[in-house]
């Protein structure tokens, strides 16, 4: 058996000498469902000329040559990615994937569904593989030959290479080798009977490496030692008295999971401070928190909630009491105002500098405020927001420049300002929260600054940083979303008013701020989720999905 194998591997091996680049990548090229109820197949690339009005679409053909179109949405940079998950009703074989962008054809890739493994012989269950693998043949005059009305197709060629890389196991080379000979792309012939060579090599982690590597999902031990019977001889071997689960540091699933004889701070600690762990919790349970499995109460976060309180002194009128004052300016003579809003026009006269400030967030005429004063040093600048102070001298005729109707508005003598921002001016918070949490995730890093809650909307102030992806990674802020009372809460544009928010993608060593704006929730406890992504830098073309969850306990 290994003897016919490794003749192929010499027959055929400079036939897989081209690594080829394509602009649809899979990160799968062989999907074996024995070990596993689904997997995640994620279809992926870059566009050169992105354009955001312009659909991209992929088109799967299955073995059986049927066809399915997706939808594929694209980031602001071009880079997009696309998740299937494979479960065993898909049918078995190979799989090819095209794409196209507007008219631009973006080529292909492939993958295959393989059939269920026999464990007797550990191949694939058709009549063909025992005759590959197990015949005997004597010494050959040919060996090795191709089709010269085949190619080699590039899925292949990839799994040729990346065997020689040690990145894919023997058993989907093999399976690689056979599908050649199976559709006569490469001839095996004139062959005669000579004794198997046992095999004399193992599928074991480099004896210069650490076992298991801090850097190596434990997850990937786990998957080669159920699958992979030469590697599990190997660990048998040399860890006798210990289980695969142990010497990764994964919870064997056979066991209770939480062990009620274990202590659950004992979870939670790894949770906090073991990335592999905390990404194998997150596999297994992705709608719970780590303290809900093992039964220990949430902590609550260290936030500071302040909750605006209006002035005590009656005869002060702010923004919420002001609306009376629209409708009948001289009856409040005298009263002292305290009002927020954005300049909108500033007029200068020989003696006095005028501003006309709104009170409102949309573009409400009937909430706009003269403000008065003869002290020509002030500095408010159009476009800019102010709390504003002085007293109310009544009403003005106003002519608006471009259509020339005139309405009676309120007058202030302008006595005290300080400057703000817009979203603070228009949409003040009745609720704003101090969280200052921080999550990390491989090479992002997302902190909540504060939350305000506002009658319009709840604006999260957070901070996202590139701790150290070359190739940048991705923030997707219009995918955030509120959990409160089972509901959900997601973007929300606001009108009238400019704020910073997170730009989407962010390279390596820069920190992007700004806000994230959803719908209004009430004053009560709730979950925030923050999604990003990131190709990682394994060599592998790796994609990687974040998720943040910040639990934010208002009493």
């Amino acid at each position: 058996m290994r003897f016919i194998l490794l003749l192929v591997l010499l027959g055929v091996s400079s036939l897989f000498a081209i690594n080829s680049v394509y602009a649809l990548e899979a990160n799968y090229e062989s999907i074996d469902l024995s070990a596993s109820d689904s997997v995640d197949l994620v279809i992926m690339g870059n566009l050169n000329n992105y354009q955001s009005s312009t659909r991209l679409i992929l088109t799967i053909v299955s073995p059986d040559g049927s066809t399915n179109d997706y939808d594929v949405r694209t980031s602001g940079k071009g880079a997009f990615s696309e998740t299937f998950t494979i479960t065993n009703d898909w049918k078995y074989g190979k799989y090819s994937v095209t794409g196209k962008y507007g008219d631009t054809d973006l080529g292909s890739t492939s993958f295959v569904i393989e059939e269920p493994y026999d464990p007797r012989i550990g191949m694939i269950t058709s009549p063909k593989s025992t005759e590959i693998i197990e015949e005997s043949v004597k010494t050959p005059e040919k060996i090795v030959e191709t089709s010269e009305s085949s190619e080699i197709p590039d899925w292949v060629r990839n799994i040729a290479l990346w065997y020689g890389q040690r990145s894919v196991s023997e058993t989907e080379f093999i399976n690689a080798v056979k599908f050649l000979i199976e559709n006569k792309i490469i001839v095996v012939d004139s062959l005669t009977a000579v004794e198997s060579v046992p095999k004399t090599t193992e599928s074991t982690p480099e004896p210069t490496k650490v076992f298991p590597d801090p850097n190596v999902d434990p997850q990937t031990y786990v998957d080669r030692y159920l699958n992979e019977q030469s590697y599990r001889d190997w660990f048998e071997r040399n860890y006798p008295n210990k289980t695969i689960y142990e010497v990764v540091g994964l919870p064997e699933p056979t066991k209770v999971f939480p062990d009620p004889n274990v202590d659950p701070q004992t979870y939670v600690d790894r949770y906090l401070n073991e990335q592999s762990y905390r990404d194998w919790f997150e596999r297994n349970y992705p709608n719970k928190t780590i303290y809900e499995v093992v039964g220990l109460p949430e902590p609550a976060p260290s936030v500071t909630v302040t909750t605006p309180t209006k002035k005590s002194d009656p005869n002060i009128l702010s923004n919420s009491e002001f609306d009376v004052v629209f409708s009948d300016p001289d009856q409040y003579k005298g009263r002292w105002a305290k009002i927020s809003g954005e300049i909108i026009q500033i007029i200068k006269d020989s003696d006095e500098i005028s501003y006309v400030i709104t009170t409102s967030s949309s573009a409400d005429l009937s909430k706009r405020v003269w403000l008065t004063t003869s002290n020509s040093n002030l500095d408010l600048q159009e476009d800019h927001c102010y709390v504003t102070e002085g007293k109310i001298i009544g009403g003005i005729d106003f002519t608006l420049y471009l259509t020339g109707a005139t309405s009676v508005i309120p007058a202030i003598e302008l006595e005290k300002y300080k400057e703000i921002s817009c979203l603070d001016a228009k949409f003040p918070a009745i609720k704003s929260i101090k969280v200052d949490q921080t999550q990390t995730k491989q090479n992002m890093k997302v902190t909540v600054k504060t939350i305000d809650i506002a009658d319009e909307h709840t604006r999260v102030f957070v901070q996202v940083e590139n701790l150290g992806n070359p190739d940048q990674f991705y923030f997707y802020g219009s995918e955030s979303i509120i959990i409160q009372d089972k509901k959900q809460f997601r973007e929300k544009y606001l009108f009238g008013v400019t704020y910073d928010d997170v730009e989407s993608s962010i390279p390596e060593g820069v920190i992007e701020s700004g806000y994230i704006i959803l719908d209004p929730i009430e004053q009560k406890s709730f979950k925030l989720i923050l999604k990003g992504s990131e190709w990682l830098n394994t060599g592998y073309g790796e994609y990687a999905e974040h998720k943040f969850e910040f639990n934010i306990n208002l009493k």
